[in-house]
């Protein structure tokens, strides 16, 4: 079977500027490279990272039924890493006791469900971010985070769907 070899032209400034055959890619920045590792380690564990129930709310009402699960194939995971919550406030199971932002809760309470409760009187999306850990520390992050969105819906009055003639008035009945 042939070799197919590819090409690149080194970068402008560098010693050499010539095309190159030995180098089989063009040199990443060291922060790349890093993250290409990182990206490689986790597609070969097959992690998954945390899933979270996606819900929707209308105004001024409490939202329950998030339910954050490990990852596939992370079976060292006791807890999950909450931050970044935007728009609300969430909540345990029970609906009243907070979850502070960057905190860590035990896989079980994770599982057993999550409350979000809206900022009052405003429709913009609330969220936050799940990451998984075997500590209740940032030294046992491990694997990729998962970003809920919770939809908040217009409580308020609603239109009837209706047709009318020109120049003609028409009354809603319910």
């Amino acid at each position: 079977m042939a070799t197919r070899r590819r090409f690149f032209p080194r970068q402008s400034g560098s010693p050499d500027s010539s095309a190159s055959s030995t180098n089989p890619r063009p040199a990443l920045p060291r922060r790349l490279a890093r993250f290409e590792r990182l990206e490689a380690r986790e597609m070969l564990s097959g992690s998954t990272g945390p899933t979270v129930t996606s819900v929707t709310t209308t105004e001024n009402v409490q939202a329950s039924g998030l339910v954050i699960q490990p990852g596939a194939g992370q079976t060292s995971v006791a807890y999950f890493h909450i931050y970044g919550i935007t728009g609300g406030t969430l909540y345990e199971n029970n609906g009243t006791t907070p979850i502070a932002n960057n905190s860590y809760i035990t896989v079980a309470e994770g599982e057993a469900g999550l409350k979000f409760t809206p900022n009052a009187n405003l429709l913009i999306p609330g969220g936050f971010t799940v990451g998984e850990s075997t500590t209740a520390g940032a030294s046992g992050s491990i694997g990729t985070t998962a970003r809920d969105t919770v939809t908040v819906w217009l409580a308020g009055p609603s239109v009837a769907s209706t047709t009318t003639v020109e120049n003609t008035q028409t009354s809603i009945m319910k």
